[in-house]
Order: structure tokens, then sequence, then C-alpha cells
């Protein structure tokens, strides 16, 4: 006695499996964006500013908030600016937080690039972060900011 089509019941058990499968995806998976959607330009004054903000691709420490920066010029030597000194992370919530490091990952004279590291315990319900770089290129101050997910 078949109370259940055999075809029916297949479906039935194929459509369960992918609406979990989605639902699991979503769940997990809710700040997933693009590497070029988390980029953000600055060409004021004589050096380009490019910036990453890297925690919603993964592979960040819990504890910390890192972005790649990348530097270019045809006029200066980027090789003088300590980007960890000249760089802040500020939360919405008017923390400002100096910038632990700063992994130079190539390059030196007109072009540079690496990764600027701030520890962060949490960035509670923030809704906003922004990273900005002091007295680079002859800008004062370039910001650089990301819209957060809601927690």
């Amino acid at each position: 006695m078949q109370l259940i089509g055999t075809s029916s019941f297949r479906n039935v058990i194929w459509f369960s499996l992918l609406a979990a499968l989605l639902i699991l995806s979503i769940s997990t998976n809710s700040y997933a964006v693009s590497k070029k959607e988390l980029r953000r330009v600055d060409e004021k004054g004589s050096v380009e500013v490019v910036v990453v903000y890297l925690n919603p691709l993964g592979g960040i420490e819990d504890n910390q908030q890192s972005f790649e920066l990348t530097l270019d010029t045809h006029s200066d030597d980027l090789s003088k600016y300590k980007l960890a000194d000249l760089s802040t992370l500020k939360v919405e919530n008017g923390a400002e937080i100096e910038a632990s490091e700063w992994r130079n990952q190539g390059g030196g004279g007109h072009h540079i690039s690496g990764t600027i590291i701030f520890e962060v315990s949490e960035l509670g319900d923030a809704k906003y972060l922004e990273l900005i770089v002091k007295n680079v290129g002859g800008v004062e101050e370039r910001i650089f900011r990301w819209d957060l997910p809601e927690q």
C-alpha cells in the first residue's frame, strides 16, 4: 500500500532539502558581500588611497578590524608614511581606536600596499565605522566609511 506516490514523495524531499539549505545559507551568511562592494577610493592630493574593509570577507580574528590599503602616487615617496600612526578607526558610538599594526605587503617608493589592523573587542550595535587616514599626500584627513549590518 502506497500513501504517497514515489514521484511526489521525492519532490517533497528535494524541496525540503533545498529550503533547508537556503535558510542555512541566509542565516550564516547575512553579511555576504564582494570585495568590490567593500572598496573605497580617495584620489585627493598627490596620493590615491584605496581601502578594502576585510572583516566581512572572513578569516579575520574576532578581536580585530582589518583593512587592506593601497597607496599610489607619481610624486611622493610613500615609504615615509607610518600608516599605523596616521590611521584611526572611529566607531559610530564615538570611540576612536588607534591602529595596532601595519603589515606592509609590498611595494615602496611610489606604490605600497598592506593591511592596517585595529584591536577592537566588539563593535556592539554600531551602525557604521570609519577609517580615518591623516596627512598623506597633502590631505589633512581622508574618511572611509562602511555601514554595518544590523546585529
